[in-house]
Order: C-alpha cells, then structure tokens, then sequence
C-alpha cells in the first residue's frame, strides 16, 4: 500500500480499525473475566445464546418435541438439568425455521458445538466478503471489525446472517438461484430479509424470488414434518408475545445491544407508544431512502449489484425492525469493507470518512451510547444512509465491475 495516498478511503478505514480494536479487546476482557474469576448475576453459560440453541437442540433430540423450547419454564429447567443449578432464567425466540440448525448443534457435545458454530459462522462470513480472491487485507480486517469479535465472545448468530445477506446479494444478478437460496435461509431471521422482497421485485430478480420463496416454504414445513404442526402454533402464542415483552421490558446488557430507533427513544425516556411512533417515522425514512435509490438504478438491473448499493441495503435493514441488535450490524461492516476495497483509491472526504466510521463503528458504539443514555444510533446508521446515496461514489470511483472487486494489495 506504499503507492496509495494515505488520505484515501482504504487507509482510513484502517486507521479507524486500528482505534476500534483496542476498545473491542477491552470490552472481550471485562465481558469474559466473570467466566474465570467471578459468577454472572444471572449464571450465564459460556457462548451465552450459541448455549440457548444448543439446549434448543438438545430438546428437539431428546424430547421429539418442540413445545418445550417455547415454554420458557421447561426451557430453563432443562438447562438447568443439563448444566447444573444457577444458570438463570432463559429463552429461545427463533422461529422453527431454526430448528434443522439447532438439531445439527444439538447433536455434538457443547464444547464441539460452540467451536463448530464459531467457525462455521467466521468461515462463512469470509467466504462472503473474500471470494473470490482472498486477498489478505480484506480478511484480517474482516477478522478484527468490532462485530466479529461481539459474535464470537457472545455466542451471536451475527456472523452467519451476514454471510447469507451479503453472499446473496453478491450472488445476485450471476447465480439468482443460489442467491434465492441463501436469502431463504435467512428465514430464521426474517428481521434482516424485510428489504428482500421490495428488491428483487425492483430489479425484475424472479427466479431468485421463487428459489427464496421455495427455500422459505421448505425450512417451514420441515420442522412440521418432524416435530409436530404444533411447532408453529407455539411459536405465535408463545414466543413472540414474549419476545415482545423483552423488548418493551428489557434491562441490562440485553437492552445495551438493541440499537434501534425504538429502544433508542424507549432510553431516551419515551413510552412505548411513543417509541413505536419514533421508530415508524426513522423507518420510513430509511425505506424511502432506499426505494428511491433503486428505482433510479432499474436501469442496471442486468448488472451486479455495486458495493454502494450492498451498503444501502444493509444500513436501511438495520432501520426497519425494532429488534435488531448490534450483533446483526456484521453486515454493515462486511458492505463497508466491500465498498472501501471498491473506492480505495478514493479520497477520504468528511462525508465518507463519516459512513465509514458509522458502518464500522456503530455496533460497538451503540452498546456504549445506550449505556450512558445517549442513544446515538439510529441518527448515525439514517444520516450514513443519506450519504452514501448521495455521494454517488459509484461514478467517481468506476464501480462498474460490481461482482468482483479488487482487493488492495
């Protein structure tokens, strides 16, 4: 990198990564001393949430029902018979469409399970954002962006959205039939897929509308198929009634990691009427931002999307749902690599220095804004949006070679 000019887009997000990852250490050091020298409050599991769908898994196995994964009493007991008294209170929100997964983790004993889970996840995501060159670079700092680490110390499934989202999008207008695919698997997570839909009807995608939704219909039957119809009755009834009553009642860590526009007003002391309002009124935004910029691009629909157009969907995703947490923002930082591999050479001006900072810094910063009653990141991710459409950088840059960018060297 001898030959780049250090004020261009890639020097600065690795100068911003390199401030990033100390406070990211730190956090990892605080966060994982109580596992070797103290107790949690509520007796957390090492790999935290990799642990809940493990039990999940186990459940599924042992039980041959899925009645009990919902029902957060037996849950709990179960964990607690499996690991030993003072795990705590816990719960398990994801939608059948999970169940295939959580069977597979279940399957191996839970050191085996976490390790294979955190790998599969961290491979995943690199096989996303690197391919096909792998260049190294772009993988170590794929390797220290603040989300990938919040991941793998939390046990998140952050790394493996990410890896659906952005393959698929990558994969888009080349090999619509595995994009489909990998955009139906997302199913599990169906906050993240929101802007699936008004996107492949914008850019005339059908066939990888139809292999998403044939994907979709296939991860919801097959858990009918094993466990029972009732699997999707108990998840409507029961786990997102209380999924809902965490959000409207969360405290602790789980209401740090929530950034969105409706958890931000709920910090900021507004009701739940009111934070709802709140969130609508960034949403919308963020949806219109969106349409608009890809209802003044239909003319390129026959061509790769360009890394600009992966970053606006990722930061208009991470506005639509008032669930979202920072552990999701995986896929902003895996578009803002994206986009500054593409504008390398690009200089760094305050606007895009701004986006960049905001993609790459948002998850980690959230966690500490909300903490301190300064909930930040709604503002950020919705004024980063705005910039990145209007700085129209795939024209400077020469963008036009969208589906296989170069990596710095």
């Amino acid at each position: 990198m001898n030959d780049v000019d250090r004020r261009d887009v890639w020097a600065q997000l690795t100068r911003i990564s390199l401030i990033t990852l100390p406070a990211l250490l730190v956090f990892m050091v605080f966060d994982q001393a109580p596992y070797l020298f103290d107790t949690f409050n509520r007796g957390q599991v090492f790999g935290r949430d990799a642990h809940n769908l493990w039990i999940a898994g186990r459940i599924l196995l042992e039980e041959r029902s899925a009645l009990a994964i919902y029902d957060n009493d037996r849950f709990t007991a179960f964990q607690t018979a499996m690991v030993g008294s003072g795990v705590g209170w816990n719960s398990y929100f994801y939608p059948p469409t999970a169940f295939a997964t959580a069977a597979l983790v279940g399957s191996m004993p839970y050191p085996i399970a976490l390790a294979t889970y955190s790998a599969a996840g961290l491979l995943a995501l690199m096989l996303a954002v690197g391919a096909p060159d792998f260049k190294r670079p772009v993988l170590l700092l794929l390797l220290v962006a603040p989300m990938t680490g919040f991941n793998l110390i939390m046990g998140q499934n952050g790394l493996i959205s990410a890896a659906l989202l952005v393959g698929g999008l990558r994969l888009l207008a080349h090999r619509a039939g595995m994009a489909g695919v990998l955009f139906g698997l997302l199913a599990f997570k169906p906050i993240l897929g929101l802007l699936i839909p008004p996107l492949l009807l914008l850019r005339g995608q059908w066939r990888a509308f139809a292999y998403a939704t044939l994907t979709v219909i296939a991860t919801a039957l097959l858990p009918i198929l094993l466990w029972g119809s009732e699997v999707w009755t108990a998840f409507f009834t029961a786990a997102l009634p209380l999924q809902q009553s965490v959000l409207h009642h969360a405290v602790g860590i789980g209401m740090l990691m929530i950034p969105s526009a409706f958890n931000s007003a709920r910090i900021a002391g507004l009701d739940t009427v009111g934070s709802y309002l709140v969130h609508a009124l960034f949403a919308v935004a963020a949806l219109t931002i969106f349409l608009r910029h890809f209802v003044r691009r239909r003319h390129l629909r026959s061509l790769p999307l360009s890394t600009t157009d992966i970053l606006v969907f990722t930061l208009a995703t991470a506005l639509m749902s008032p669930y979202v947490h920072n552990y999701d923002f995986s896929m902003i930082e895996a578009a803002i690599l994206l986009w500054c591999v593409s504008l390398r050479r690009h200089p760094a001006t305050p606007a895009l220095t701004f986006v960049i900072a905001t993609g790459w810094c948002v998850g980690l910063l959230s966690l500490f804004s909300n903490a301190l009653h300064v909930p930040i990141a709604p503002l950020c991710l919705i004024a980063a949006l705005y910039l990145v459409v209007g700085t129209n950088t795939d024209a400077e840059a020469g963008d036009a070679v969208r589906s296989r960018p170069p990596a710095p060297t």
